[in-house]
């Protein structure tokens, strides 16, 4: 097996407690988890989608409000179903 280079001082990765490599990725490292939404908090969104892909700063807003989360939240959901789109063909212009 290849043996990674180590830095003096710093434990490997396997030797971190498990609490530390759970969140040594990407979501650890800023301090926040994924947010998983609910089928319904999704079927809403999916509404609002196919009404409108783009929807504006307030209507985020409007949709975080009533569905109990941030609006940056709702603003990457958009933006990965935008993307998820597009990988299958769909087009919103």
């Amino acid at each position: 097996m290849h043996q990674l280079p180590t830095t003096p001082g710093v434990a490997p990765f396997a030797e971190l407690p498990p609490a530390t490599r759970a969140f040594a990725g990407s979501w650890g490292a800023c301090g926040r988890s994924k947010h998983l939404f609910t089928r319904e908090q999704q079927a809403m969104l999916e509404e609002a989608f196919l009404a409108q892909p783009y929807p504006t700063r307030d209507d985020r807003a409007i949709m975080a409000g009533q569905l109990g989360v941030r609006e940056v939240q709702v603003q990457h959901w958009f933006q990965n179903r935008r993307a998820r789109g597009k990988t299958r063909g769909e087009n919103y212009h």
